[in-house]
């Protein structure tokens, strides 16, 4: 069994300078660019028109 990987909330980035050079840096990851937010499951869900006859 696979144990879960650690959550990275950091990312390392490799940038080409003009001149070739090669420069390394880590940049903090933004959750809205890794991976969808979950849904709320605490919001109600509206019915559908209709569903439900009051």
């Amino acid at each position: 069994m696979q144990s879960t990987p650690p959550i990275r909330r950091y990312v390392i980035v490799r940038r080409r300078g003009r001149d070739g050079s090669t420069a390394w840096s880590m940049e903090p990851l933004a959750p809205s660019t890794h991976r969808k937010p979950p849904a709320p499951a605490a919001a109600p869900r509206p019915e559908p028109r209709g569903a439900r006859a009051a």
